[in-house]
């Protein structure tokens, strides 16, 4: 919805920083939960597929505007678990959940 208003040629990296920002910022309408980072890693890997699928087939951009926006890092949470509720030791487990962390452009 955020690219859909500008023309294939006005799409550039930094509005398309600007609209993942915004994307991972807002909660979701189904939900009202903030998107995971798994959502956010489709919503971008749409995008790159339509912008590389416009470059190599249909020719209607010289290169694709995702070649030049990274990754966003992610930072995970690690929650250990050392002891059983019997109080036997037990090996550390951990769950990870990566979240996303956009800088604003």
């Amino acid at each position: 919805q955020e690219l859909g208003e500008y023309a294939l040629s006005d799409v550039a990296p930094k509005r398309i920083n600007e609209a993942m920002h915004k994307l991972a910022s807002t909660p979701s309408e189904r939900t009202h939960k903030p998107r995971s980072a798994a959502t956010l890693g489709q919503y971008r890997q749409a995008l790159s597929g339509v912008l590389a699928l416009c470059e190599r087939e249909w020719e209607l951009i010289e290169a694709s505007p995702m070649k030049r926006v990274s990754k966003p890092k992610y930072r995970v949470d690690v929650f250990a678990i050392s002891a059983t509720p019997s109080g036997r030791s037990c090996w550390p487990r951990a769950r990870h959940r990566p979240v996303p962390i956009f800088t604003p452009p």
